[in-house]
């Protein structure tokens, strides 16, 4: 795995380093239960690191317009961090989350609301329990609790999170609030919105001047892309500081 110092060249050009870089559990010693979440976010930002090496490698000394080839790798390095945030976050939700509930109470009611309206099903009468095979399901269960969890954990990361609404859902989940980690949510609207047009939509733009495909700045994207690997870091260290 790679180390601060072999980001030197890109973190000049302004992406950023993770400010608690994944180190490797000691032999014999328990790690702790974020440690894969970190590993997964070490892995994403080597990931773009590599991918604006790589952007500068292609780019060279040429001054204007970039290469579609060039312009790939931009978008890749945005995609990848969107996917860092995503893998992380579930795999911090499946690793911390029975332990923040024995911590944090709102863990607890929050996963309460969420038992409620799975008995509820459709209905949007709380007194009524219309899912009757879920409630079966937990009468023969020898234990209902967890396997309502299962059920909550397969919820929260079940879609990809690749929007505002999505991040607000998880931080309540982990009793995280925005402003006390230092996230802004604000600007991971444009980050999202970009990273969805690549994915879904190829980014093509077929008004655009000389190609068919969204131009995309190289310092936009280092921009963009710290904004998504900022918030991933600000969750997890958010949930390291509640175990």
């Amino acid at each position: 795995m790679s180390t601060k110092a072999d980001h030197s060249a890109t973190a000049a050009l302004g992406l950023r380093l993770m400010t608690r870089p994944y180190k490797k559990p000691a032999k014999d010693t328990t790690p702790p239960l974020s440690s894969r979440a970190r590993q997964i976010l070490q892995y994403a930002h080597d990931t773009a690191h590599a991918l604006l090496a790589a952007f500068e490698h292609a780019k060279g000394a040429k001054k204007g317009t970039t290469t579609d080839e060039a312009q790939d790798l931009l978008r890749s390095m945005l995609v990848m961090a969107g996917a860092g945030l995503d893998g992380m976050t579930k795999q911090l939700i499946r690793d911390t989350l029975v332990a923040l509930s024995a911590r944090k109470d709102a863990v607890g009611e929050e996963f309460a609301k969420f038992c409620q309206r799975s008995l509820r099903g459709d209905s949007d009468d709380e007194l009524m329990i219309v899912d009757v095979k879920l409630l079966g399901r937990l009468f023969a269960s020898e234990q209902p609790r967890q396997l309502l969890l299962d059920r909550y954990v397969a919820d929260l990361t079940g879609s990809s999170l690749q929007s505002v609404a999505q991040i607000r859902k998880v931080l309540a989940a982990l009793a995280l609030e925005d402003s006390a980690i230092g996230l802004k949510l604000a600007d991971l609207k444009e980050p999202f919105r970009i990273r969805n047009a690549i994915i879904h939509e190829f980014d093509i733009n077929f008004n655009h001047v000389n190609r068919n495909r969204q131009g995309r700045a190289r310092d936009d994207m280092i921009s963009h892309t710290n904004a998504l690997l900022t918030a991933a870091e600000l969750i997890l260290n958010g949930v390291e500081d509640s175990l």
